[in-house]
């Protein structure tokens, strides 16, 4: 492992890359994997009874976009590091705690309001709330707003692993290709340009819908044989008009 590790390094020196590439590099290694292993337990559930749906072609796409997200944290978590035991410190006072707030185990209206303030904030929130929704269903702009917090945690964590990186002497201009970073910064303004045209084509596609009829049947113990079969009609949240 030595030779290999000394092996890499001169491997990463001799290449004509600098910090910011070798941390997108990192981001979408992790995020690549992070989308094909969020699809495992999708297809758990599929083998004991879930039922499929369109929606669950997009799994992996959120998966990858939330772990690019953590992926770049952690490499800022590994810049601010002064040891290997420090990891236990992230580890037990922000990360356990955050799934403790993400809405995984039971749901976040149960818990209380300062909780819940965190919860929304939480990137593991947005992250699980959208995969279920592309499950069972997607809720319009809710969605979007989920997608928009988890691409603005993504570019966040990424600029801060760079930025870190660089003061922990892990740059080295003299090697680096300006038009790499130039091809670079050019992917990173067609994907934001892509972006924001994806959600805006979301946003058309959930205007123009056909409204969503949900049918509940309401038990009622002792009910008068007059209101059998009774049908109530509730309309809410059309947002239409003056």
């Amino acid at each position: 492992p030595a030779r290999l590790e000394r092996w890499l390094e001169r491997a990463i020196l001799a290449a004509s890359v600098d910090t910011e590439e070798l941390v997108t590099a990192e981001g979408l290694w992790i995020a690549a994997r992070t989308g094909i292993y969020g699809c495992v337990p999708m297809l758990v559930a599929m083998v004991f009874g879930l039922d499929p749906s369109w929606g669950m072609l997009l799994v992996p796409a959120i998966a990858a976009l939330a772990g690019y997200g953590w992926a770049s944290f952690r490499i800022f978590i590994a810049a601010k590091a002064k040891s290997i035991e420090s990891f236990s410190y992230w580890q037990s006072g922000l990360l356990t705690p955050m799934f403790l707030v993400a809405g995984t185990f039971f749901p976040l209206d149960e818990l209380p309001t300062w909780a819940q303030v965190l919860g929304h904030v939480n990137p593991l929130f947005h992250c699980v709330e959208l995969v279920r929704h592309a499950v069972f269903g997607f809720e319009g702009w809710e969605d979007v707003g989920h997608v928009a917090f988890l691409i603005g945690f993504a570019l966040v964590s990424w600029r801060l692993a760079i930025r870190f990186m660089e003061r922990r002497g892990l740059a080295h201009p003299a090697l680096a290709d300006p038009s790499r970073r130039a091809f670079m910064n050019e992917v990173a303004n067609l994907g934001m340009v892509g972006s924001a045209a994806g959600l805006a084509a979301m946003g058309y596609a959930d205007a123009v819908a056909t409204p969503r009829v949900v049918e509940v049947d309401v038990p009622v113990a002792d009910l008068p044989a007059a209101f059998e079969g009774y049908t109530i009609v509730q309309l809410t949240d059309i947002h239409v008009g003056p």
